[in-house]
C-alpha cells in the first residue's frame, strides 16, 4: 500500500472515532436521579437490658436519652436469660456499635463478656447489678448503678417510721421476709445486709425469718412471697424486695392471699410508685430514671471521647412511704 492511501486510512479512522466520541460525550443525560441506598451516620450504641418487657421505665429513659444526643440505639432485650443475652452482646459487636450499655442478667458472667469487648475495643457501661470482676478486667469499663447497702439502709428507715416500728404482731421483735435475686448474686446478697443492719442499729430485735432467693421476675416473686406467707403466716412482720418486679409480684400475693397490706403485713418495695400511690405499700425506695440515665450518656460520652472515668457511678436513691389504713 502507498503512502497516500495509508495516510487516507488512518484520516478515515480518526475521522470514525472523533464521530463516535461526539455521540457518547454528547449524548443527552438521562435526567432520572440515580437512588443509592443512605448511609446511616449515627453512631451506634448497643442497649442490653435483662428484662425489658417486664420492666420498661428505665429502658425506655435511656433509649430516648441516647437518642436525643444523636446516637443509634440498637435495643436488645435478654428476658431474663444470660445465654441469650451473651448471644445478642456478640451480634451487636458486629453490627459496628461503639458502645453497649448493658445491664447484666448475672453479673459475675460479664468477666467472661469484658475480654470480648477489649478485644474489639469497645467500650461499655454497666447498670442494674455491679459486675464487680469484670470492671477490674479493662479501664473502658465502667459502672453506673445504686449502692445496694444505701438501698437496704433506706428500706429499714421505712420500717422505723411505721407506728409499730415494724413490729406489727407485737411480739418484741421484728421479723422480716426477704425476697431478693439469685443466691450468688452479690448485689442482692449486699441488699439484705443493709436493711437488717439499718434496724439493728436502732437498737431494734431483728428476726432473719428467710431470705427467698430466685429471679429478679415479678413471677418469681409472687410465687415465692405466696409460699412463705403460707408457712410462716404472722410470724412476719415485714417483707422486703429487693427490686420492682418483685415488689409487684409480693404485692400480688398479699392480695390474692386475702391478707392486707398495712394490718397483717408491712410491705417495702423498690419503685413501683404507682403501687405506692393507690396504698399498696407501706413505702418504697425510688430510684431516679431520668438522672441515672443522663449519668449513664455522659459516662459514655466521656468513654467514647477517651477520656478517663471512675469506675463505679452511683445514682442518688429516696425513700417514699405511704399512709395504709387498715380494714
Amino acid at each position: 500500500m502507498d503512502k497516500k492511501k495509508l495516510w487516507l486510512l488512518l484520516g478515515a479512522l480518526a475521522l470514525a472515532l472523533a464521530l463516535v466520541l461526539v455521540l457518547v460525550l454528547g449524548s443527552p443525560k438521562d435526567d432520572t436521579p440515580s437512588v443509592e441506598p443512605k448511609e446511616n451516620t449515627l453512631p451506634r450504641i448497643g442497649l442490653c437490658l435483662r428484662q425489658h418487657e417486664e420492666n420498661p421505665d428505665y429502658g425506655k429513659c435511656l433509649e430516648k436519652k441516647l437518642k436525643e444526643a444523636g446516637y443509634e440505639v440498637l435495643l436488645q432485650d435478654a428476658q431474663n436469660d444470660q445465654t441469650r443475652q451473651t448471644k445478642q452482646i456478640k451480634s451487636l459487636l458486629s453490627e459496628g456499635v461503639v458502645l453497649l450499655v448493658i445491664e447484666p442478667v448475672i453479673a459475675d458472667e460479664m468477666e467472661n463478656t469484658a475480654p470480648l469487648l477489649k478485644e474489639k475495643n469497645i467500650p461499655a457501661v454497666f447498670i442494674g447489678s455491679k459486675p464487680e470482676a469484670a470492671l477490674q478486667l479493662w479501664n473502658k469499663l465502667s459502672f453506673v448503678g445504686i449502692a445496694e447497702d444505701q438501698l437496704g439502709d433506706l428500706q429499714g428507715q421505712i420500717i422505723l417510721q411505721t407506728e409499730a416500728r415494724g413490729d406489727l404482731n407485737e411480739d418484741g421483735q421484728v421479723s422480716c421476709l426477704v425476697l431478693t435475686g439469685p443466691e450468688d448474686d452479690k448485689n442482692a446478697q449486699r441488699q439484705t445486709k443493709g436493711s437488717m443492719d439499718a434496724l439493728v442499729a436502732e437498737g431494734l430485735l431483728v428476726e432473719q425469718v428467710e431470705v427467698s432467693w430466685g429471679d429478679w421476675t415479678e413471677e418469681s416473686g409472687k410465687m415465692r412471697c405466696a409460699k412463705s406467707l403460707s408457712q410462716y403466716g404472722k410470724d412476719i412482720d415485714v417483707i422486703l424486695c429487693g427490686d420492682e418486679a418483685i415488689t409487684l409480684g409480693a404485692l400480688d400475693a398479699i392480695e390474692t392471699g386475702g391478707w392486707q397490706v398495712g394490718r397483717d403485713y408491712l410491705l417495702v418495695g423498690m419503685g413501683a410508685e404507682d403501687a405506692l400511690k393507690s396504698g399498696g405499700l407501706t413505702g418504697t425506695v425510688v430510684y431516679d430514671w431520668d438522672g441515672a440515665a443522663e449519668k449513664v450518656l455522659s459516662v459514655a460520652q466521656d468513654l467514647l471521647a477517651g477520656k478517663g472515668v471512675a469506675q463505679e457511678n452511683y445514682v442518688n436513691l429516696k425513700a417514699v412511704t405511704a399512709e395504709v389504713e387498715p380494714e
